[in-house]
């Protein structure tokens, strides 16, 4: 399962944010060993193992920094997530078709999620 554009940049600009008004942060956020792209497969791999549907804002990015904080964790591969797949973007009104991870409609048999102000996730369980 692959991040969004939309997802990775609301992620990053939080941590960029957080970066600048926190000093012990923004050294472990300069780490040369972590990355954005990373970053957001770790938050992924971590909603699908929990098998929750839905989280608050704070939840997604305390992911985010707790990757950047915790130099045990590293090479986290993107989540290949066979039956159902979780999508976890960034929000602003109604979800198109599109931002369903390009999957054709016909193929989605449930759609359950929480909405929060910017982060989204949801879970899609596709036919066989």
């Amino acid at each position: 399962m692959k991040s969004s554009q939309e997802f990775k940049k609301a992620i990053q600009e939080y941590l960029e944010q957080r970066a600048k008004e926190d000093g012990l942060f923004a050294v472990s956020y300069a780490k040369a060993n972590k990355s954005i792209d990373e970053c957001c497969n770790y938050i992924l791999s971590t909603v699908h193992k929990s098998g929750c549907n839905g989280f608050m804002d704070a939840e997604i990015y305390g992911m985010a920094v707790h990757y950047y904080d915790e130099d045990n964790i590293k090479d986290v591969k993107p989540v290949n997530a066979c039956g159902s797949e979780s999508y976890v973007g960034t929000c602003s009104g109604s979800i198109t078709t599109e931002e369903r991870t390009g999957k054709e409609e016909k193929n989605i048999k449930e759609r359950t999620g929480r909405f929060t102000s910017n982060v989204i996730v949801l879970t899609y369980e596709t036919e066989d």
